[in-house]
């Protein structure tokens, strides 16, 4: 039900890198399903995390998301973001945990750039 691995970043060039992450878990009835993604910041240097699309659907007791930062928590249900939703991971590391309680397709798509600071 889940893709989409680990990711670290380890360059320091100023360039975008793509990954997916999708989760599914098809016409499987109500089993929960859960799915976690590990993202690793380059030591002394900051990843910037862009959102680019996301659908959540149902409310909080249905399905979430949550992204774990360094020194930020941000949870997300209920929504279709078509925006970019920018966070920062300064030195460390970042988890998604997505959980739904019902059966329907997620995918979304993050986009990651490293700078020198």
């Amino acid at each position: 039900p889940c893709s989409g691995s680990a990711f670290t970043r380890n360059s320091s060039e100023k360039r975008i890198s793509f990954i997916d992450f999708i989760a599914t878990n098809g016409n499987n009835g109500n089993n929960p399903f859960n799915c976690q993604w590990l993202i690793n910041g380059p030591a002394g240097k900051s990843i910037y995390l862009a959102l680019n699309y996301l659908t959540i659907g149902g409310d909080c007791s249905q399905s979430n998301i949550t992204f774990t930062l360094t020194k930020n928590v941000t949870t997300i249900c209920n929504k279709n973001i078509t925006s970019d939703l920018p966070l920062h991971i300064s030195t460390g590391y970042a988890t998604i945990n997505f959980h739904s309680e019902i059966s329907f397709p997620h995918a979304f798509k993050v986009s990651f750039k490293s700078y020198i600071e």
